[in-house]
């Protein structure tokens, strides 16, 4: 059992047990995990929630290129999973990696990032003392106005609207480790 200050009621709901995962497929997304416990699980496994940043900018890749959010087709391809109404089935985990070598950043869940609480300011907070709106936290969700950043629009306002205690079934994580840290 997890305290309610760390984990909603909805922690895990579709597991049976800790190593049973109920009827899920072996190959679905893990979700209905809190950012406590995802932050938990990555420690344990010696390595730690990805910065938004570092998620955005795996994000943008493709197969073949680092930063494709200038095609158009790919964009679509992209917006056309935040189209579907959110009772969709999860798609299964281990697709076709990017050209950094990670998996199914789209068209599945939402992820958990580390500084998830951070990437939205309010007007308020951006109107005291002096405007230095840039140096403020969530600068970089202010600066994306455009129709092509609508996907990461979406994932900010999803995450934005959350607490770290929430457990979502349309939410879940990964772990990221830098490139330096030998693996356990």
């Amino acid at each position: 059992m997890v305290p309610a200050l760390y984990a909603g009621g909805g922690y895990l709901a579709d597991w049976r047990a800790a190593d049973d995962f109920g009827d899920l497929p072996a190959d679905a997304p893990v979700t209905r995990v809190s950012w406590h416990a995802a932050r938990a699980y990555c420690r344990s496994e010696g390595a730690r929630l990805p910065a938004w940043h570092e998620w955005e900018m795996a994000a943008a890749a493709d197969a073949g290129r680092r930063d494709a959010r200038d095609d158009p087709q790919w964009r679509a391809r992209i917006l056309q999973w935040y189209a579907q109404p959110t009772g969709r089935l999860l798609a299964p985990v281990g697709r076709e990696p990017n050209v950094w070598g990670v998996s199914d950043l789209h068209g599945s869940i939402y992820e958990w990032v580390e500084d998830f609480n951070g990437l939205f300011v309010t007007s308020d907070s951006r109107s005291q003392g002096e405007q230095r709106t840039l140096a403020t936290c969530g600068a970089a969700a202010l600066s994306l106005g455009g129709r092509e950043n609508y996907a990461i629009l979406m994932r900010i306002a999803m995450l934005a609207a959350l607490n770290a205690a929430d457990t979502v079934g349309t939410v879940g994580f990964r772990c990221a480790r830098n490139e330096s840290e030998e693996r356990p």
